[in-house]
C-alpha cells in the first residue's frame, strides 16, 4: 500500500461513515418520504421503487393490512394508528403513507379501529397492543409507531398502560396527538384551551361541539344517554336528571372560568372514563422515545397538546416537537414547493423517527 495515500484517504473514508451513518440514512429517507405525502412535482419513491406488498391480515381483535417491500425477507416494522376518518386503514392517506413507508424498506402494519366511527372506544387499546405485538414478531425487532390525531391519543395510552408491549417498541411518533379530554372539552365550549397556568385561545371546528355532545352522550349510555342527546337537541335541559344535567351545563358553558368547577361536578364514572382516555393520565409510564408534529392552526386538537405532551417527558425519555404551518390538523394544505421550510421540518421530524430503527449496514 502506498503510505503516501493515507492521509488523502482518511477524509474519504470519513465521509463514507458519515453517508452510511444511521443519522443520515434516516435523514435522508425522511426526506424522500415528504414528496409522497405532501403535493409535490416529483415521487422519487414511486419512480425508483417498487409498490410493496399489500395483504389483509385478521387479528384476534380485528383485521389490519399488512404492507412489505418487495425483495426484503426480514424489515422493521412500522404500526400506523390511524384517526377517525371513516375510511380507517382504508383512508387515501393512510395507503399512500403505508406504501411510502414500505418502499422505505420498512413493513407497515394498519390495524382497523373502532376510532374510525368517530367514537373513542376503549378496544382499540387492545387493537394497537396486538399491531404492535405482531408486528414485533414478524420483523423480529421493535416497531415504530406512527399515530395519528385522536388515535395518537389511544397509542399512548395504550403503550403507557403496558410495559410488556413498549419493550417492543422504538419510538411513537406522533402527529395532531390531544394530551387531555378536558382540554378538548375546555377548548369546543369556551374556545379557551389551558397552557401553562393560562387560558389560550383556540377555534376549534364548528362541529366539535356537536361531536363532543353525541361523544359524552354515548359515554353515559342508557337512559341517561338518550336524554342527554334529546336535551341537547332541543336545546332545554328541563327533566335531566342530575348527571345528564351537568353534562349539559358543562357544555352549554362558554366561560372559561367556569369551565373547571363544571367538569368537578361531572358524575364520577364518566370522570374516570375521560382520565383513562386521556395520555396526561400515563404518559408518566412511557419509557420510549417521543416525536410529536403538530399543525400550528390545528381546528381538531390545538398545538398546545403536543407542547404539553413533550413537557410531561422532557428529561424522561427522549423527545421533540415539530409545529408547522402546512398542515390542516393532519392533512397537508401546501405543495412542496410552497412551503419548503416545513417540508424540512416534517422531514426532520420523519428522519428522526426512522432513524431509531437504523442501524449500521453491514458489508
Amino acid at each position: 500500500m502506498d503510505l503516501d495515500r493515507v492521509p488523502k484517504l482518511v477524509p474519504l473514508a470519513c465521509l463514507l461513515v458519515i453517508l452510511v451513518s444511521p443519522p443520515v440514512r434516516g435523514l435522508t429517507k425522511g426526506v424522500l418520504l415528504v414528496p409522497e405525502v405532501v403535493a409535490s412535482p416529483v415521487h422519487p419513491l414511486t419512480g425508483l421503487l417498487p409498490r410493496p406488498q399489500r395483504r389483509e391480515v385478521h387479528l384476534s381483535t380485528g383485521d389490519a393490512d399488512w404492507y412489505r417491500p418487495r425483495g426484503r425477507a426480514v424489515a422493521p416494522g412500522i404500526v400506523v394508528v390511524h384517526g377517525a376518518n371513516p375510511g380507517g386503514k382504508d383512508d387515501a392517506r393512510v395507503v399512500g403513507l403505508a406504501v411510502a413507508l414500505a418502499r422505505e424498506g420498512r413493513q407497515v402494519l394498519v390495524p382497523q379501529l373502532g376510532l374510525r366511527e368517530q367514537r373513542l372506544d376503549d378496544a382499540d387499546f387492545l387493537r394497537i397492543r396486538e399491531a404492535v405485538s405482531f408486528l414485533a414478531g414478524k420483523s423480529q425487532r421493535r416497531v415504530g409507531v406512527l399515530a395519528f390525531s385522536y388515535g395518537a391519543g389511544l397509542a399512548l395510552v395504550a403503550l403507557a398502560e403496558q410495559p410488556a408491549v413498549q419493550h417492543r417498541t422504538a419510538f411513537v411518533a406522533t402527529v395532531g396527538t390531544y394530551f387531555s379530554l378536558f382540554d378538548l372539552l375546555q377548548g369546543a365550549t369556551t374556545h379557551t384551551v389551558p397552557y401553562r397556568g393560562r387560558a389560550v385561545t383556540w377555534q376549534p371546528d364548528p362541529a366539535a361541539l356537536g361531536l363532543a355532545a353525541r361523544q359524552l352522550a354515548a359515554f353515559l349510555g342508557g337512559d341517561e344517554g338518550n336524554a342527554l342527546t334529546t336535551a341537547w337537541e332541543r336545546g332545554d335541559p328541563a327533566g335531566l336528571g342530575p348527571g345528564p344535567r351537568v353534562v349539559y351545563e358543562l357544555l352549554a358553558n362558554r366561560d372559561p372560568a367556569r369551565f373547571h368547577a363544571l367538569a368537578g361536578q361531572l358524575p364520577p364514572r364518566l370522570v374516570t372514563l375521560l382520565n383513562s382516555l386521556s395520555p396526561s393520565q400515563s404518559v408518566g409510564r412511557l419509557e420510549v422515545p417521543v416525536l410529536a408534529l403538530h399543525a400550528r392552526r390545528d381546528p381538531a386538537s390545538p398545538p398546545t397538546e403536543s407542547r404539553l405532551l413533550v413537557d410531561a417527558l422532557r428529561g424522561k425519555v427522549r423527545t421533540g416537537l415539530s409545529v408547522v404551518g402546512n398542515l390542516s390538523h393532519v392533512s397537508p394544505t401546501a405543495s412542496l414547493v410552497r412551503d419548503v421550510s416545513d417540508a424540512f421540518r416534517m422531514a426532520g421530524f420523519a428522519g428522526t423517527a426512522l432513524t431509531f430503527q437504523e442501524g449500521w449496514p453491514r458489508f
